[in-house]
C-alpha cells in the first residue's frame, strides 16, 4: 500500500472522529452574547498567543495594549499589527487563527480590505447556541473541559453537557497577590465558615469539594507560573503556625511561604483524589512574552516524578506536552501508572514537535495514557483552527508510523478513537 493510500485511510478516520477537548478557558456563552459594539471585536481572538509572537517579533508593549482598546478603530488595529504580520504568519499561533477565519467566515487572509467583512460575519455567527454550533459542527468536538478564569473556583455552566468544568484549586493553597491575596476572606465567605486557624481552612476546602466535586471533571492548577513545582509533604504542625501568620497578615519568609503552600497543595490534592478527580497541572512553556524562567522549566520533569511517587493513588495530567521537555514527559508517563500526558496547547506552540511527540509516544508508552487535544483558548472561534492543526498532526504521525513499519494500518486505526476521545472518557469520571 502506498503512503498516499495509507494517509487517505487514516485521514478519513481522524477527521470523522470527534475530540474530547480537555482544556479551554471559555467564558459562558451568555457573557459573550452580552458584549456588543466596540467591546466585541473579532480581533480580540488574536490577543492571546498570536499577540505573544507579535511582541517577540518586536511590537512594543504600548502598541500591543493599544491594539486591544475598544475605542481603537479596526483599521488602526491592523495598522499597528501589519508591519509584523509577515514575521509571525508562519507560526502555529497564527495558522490556527487563519484556519478559523477560513472555516467560519470563508476568509483566506487578513487585510485592510476585509477587516469590516470579518467583523460582520463574526457578529452574524454569534447568537444563542453558537458555542455548540462552532464546537460540534466546525471543530467536531464532543465536549470541552473548561478552566474558568472568571475569578471563582468553579463555574456552574449553562451548558453542563457541552462545557465540563474544572475546579480551579490554586486559591486553596497558593499565596500570591494575583490569586490569593484576599482568599481567606473572599473564598471562605460563600461557605459561611469563619476562618480562625488551619483546621477552619481545611473545612473551607472540604466545602468546595462537597459542593462541586460531583459536578467537576478535574481540578486544575497553573501555579507553575509563580513557583517551582517541588511540592513537599510538609506536616501540619509546621504549617499551622505559618497559616496563622498569613491569616494575621504577618510577614512570612520565602521558606515559610513555600512550606505553607506545599502543605495546602497536598491537602487539596488528597481531597480531590477522594473525589476521583484527576489533577491537571500546567507544565512547560509559558504564555506571554519576556518572562519565562528556563532554569525553572528544566527542573519540572524531576518535580513531576516526585509528585507521582508522593501520591500513587492520584491521577496526574501533565499539560502542554511539558514543552520543550516532551521526551522527559514520555519517560515519566511510561514509568508511572498515575501519570498522563496532555497535548493541550502543544499543537500551536510547535506543530512539528507535537507531531513527533505523538509519534514517539505511541511506540514508547501505553496508548491509553495520552490526551491529544485541548485548545486552551478564551474565544471559542479559535478552537476550530487549533483542532484542524491537531488533526493534521495526528494524521501525519500515524501515517509515518505505518509507512516506516512501526505499526500496521489496522493497529493505528484502532488507536484513533482512544487517543482522540476514549482515553478522556476513561480518565475523567464526568465526560460525555
Amino acid at each position: 500500500m502506498t503512503k498516499e493510500k495509507i494517509q487517505k485511510i487514516i485521514q478519513e478516520k481522524v477527521y470523522l472522529t470527534p475530540f474530547i477537548d480537555t482544556h479551554e478557558h471559555l467564558c459562558e456563552e451568555s457573557e459573550r452574547l452580552e458584549k456588543s459594539g466596540n467591546d466585541d471585536c473579532w480581533m480580540d481572538m488574536l490577543r492571546p498567543y498570536l499577540g505573544d509572537d507579535l511582541i517577540s517579533a518586536g511590537l512594543s508593549m504600548n502598541d500591543f495594549e493599544r491594539t486591544w482598546l475598544p475605542e481603537t478603530p479596526l483599521s488602526e488595529k491592523w495598522n499597528i499589527i501589519s508591519p509584523y504580520w509577515n514575521f509571525v504568519k508562519n507560526t502555529g499561533y497564527t495558522k490556527a487563527i487563519l484556519i478559523s477565519l477560513k472555516k467560519l467566515y470563508d476568509v483566506d487572509n487578513i487585510s485592510y480590505d476585509n477587516l469590516e467583512l470579518i467583523q460582520q460575519k463574526y457578529l452574524e455567527l454569534k447568537k444563542k447556541g453558537f458555542y455548540k454550533t462552532i464546537l460540534r459542527n466546525f471543530a467536531n468536538v464532543k465536549s470541552c473541559q473548561v478552566n474558568s478564569l472568571a475569578g471563582k473556583l468553579f463555574c456552574e455552566t449553562e451548558y453542563p453537557d457541552l462545557l465540563m468544568q474544572d475546579i480551579s484549586f490554586v486559591p486553596m493553597f497558593a499565596d500570591t497577590d494575583s490569586v490569593l491575596g484576599e482568599s481567606i476572606e473572599g473564598f471562605s465567605e460563600p461557605t459561611g465558615i469563619k476562618v480562625n486557624n488551619i483546621d477552619d481552612w481545611y473545612t473551607v476546602i472540604d466545602w468546595y469539594f462537597e459542593k462541586y466535586g460531583k459536578d467537576a471533571v478535574a481540578v486544575k492548577s497553573q501555579n507553575a507560573y509563580n513557583r517551582e513545582m517541588n511540592y513537599e509533604r510538609v506536616p501540619k504542625e509546621k504549617a499551622a503556625p505559618i497559616f496563622l501568620k498569613r491569616l494575621n497578615k504577618e510577614k512570612m519568609s520565602p521558606d515559610e511561604k513555600k512550606q505553607l503552600e506545599d502543605h495546602l497543595f497536598w491537602y487539596a490534592v488528597d481531597k480531590a483524589t477522594e473525589y476521583n478527580l484527576p489533577i491537571k497541572l500546567h507544565t512547560g512553556y509559558f504564555a506571554g512574552a519576556n518572562g519565562m524562567p528556563m532554569d525553572r522549566l528544566r527542573n519540572i520533569p524531576g518535580e513531576l516524578t516526585a509528585m507521582c511517587i508522593n501520591a500513587p493513588k492520584t491521577k496526574f495530567v501533565f499539560m502542554h506536552m511539558t514543552y520543550p521537555y516532551q521526551n522527559e514527559l514520555t519517560a515519566i508517563v511510561k514509568h508511572h501508572t498515575n501519570a498522563h500526558a496532555s497535548m493541550c496547547w502543544a499543537w500551536i506552540i510547535n506543530p512539528i514537535a507535537a507531531k513527533n511527540f505523538l509519534k514517539e509516544f505511541l511506540v514508547t508508552a501505553p496508548a491509553s495514557k495520552i490526551l491529544t487535544f485541548g485548545g486552551d483558548y478564551g474565544h471559542v472561534e479559535a478552537v476550530v483552527g487549533h483542532a484542524e492543526i491537531a488533526r493534521r498532526g495526528i494524521t501525519q504521525a500515524l501515517t509515518e508510523l505505518v509507512d516506516e513499519g512501526w505499526l500496521n494500518i489496522e493497529e493505528v486505526i484502532e488507536l484513533i478513537e482512544p487517543i482522540m476521545y476514549k482515553n478522556a472518557e476513561r480518565l475523567f469520571s464526568r465526560t460525555i
